[in-house]
């Protein structure tokens, strides 16, 4: 049997397949290899396909929703998002395509409203108290 080298794995991770050529071959009086038919072979013939990189591929781990960033009104949650090989080591390998949201729009479900008050008090610090107009946003 003669045999050609592997092919390239077709996955950098997570499993993939190799093949190669393989073919009975019988070697001439001037040490060519002559191809003849399979069944002149005598051995089994060796693989052709292989697995390979069987490694898990790295992968997006998601860290819990923060709070909403407001009380009243939309305001946004965020997370920590980070790319894990299968030690659980930082990897760059991830797809930065397939990354999950690290802030996402949250709506308190309270609408925010201002009151306003205005109107007159008596300062009661000088004599004569006199009036003191005022007006706030509550």
């Amino acid at each position: 049997w003669v045999t050609d080298s592997w092919s390239p794995c077709s996955a950098s991770c997570g499993g993939g397949r190799q093949s190669r050529q393989v073919h009975c071959a019988q070697m001439g009086s001037d040490g060519v290899r002559i191809p003849v038919l399979s069944n002149q072979c005598l051995r089994q013939k060796p693989l052709t396909e292989r697995p390979c990189n069987l490694v898990p591929c790295p992968q997006w781990v998601s860290g819990p929703w923060s709070g909403c960033s407001v009380t009243c009104g939309k305001g946004q949650k965020i997370r920590s998002v980070s790319c894990q090989d299968a030690k659980q080591q930082h990897s760059e390998d991830c797809d930065m395509e397939t990354m999950p949201a690290t802030k996402i729009e949250c709506d308190s479900g309270l609408i925010c409203s201002t009151h306003e008050d205005t109107g007159t008090y008596f300062s009661g610090e000088h004599l004569p108290p006199f009036p003191i107009a005022y007006h706030r946003i509550l």
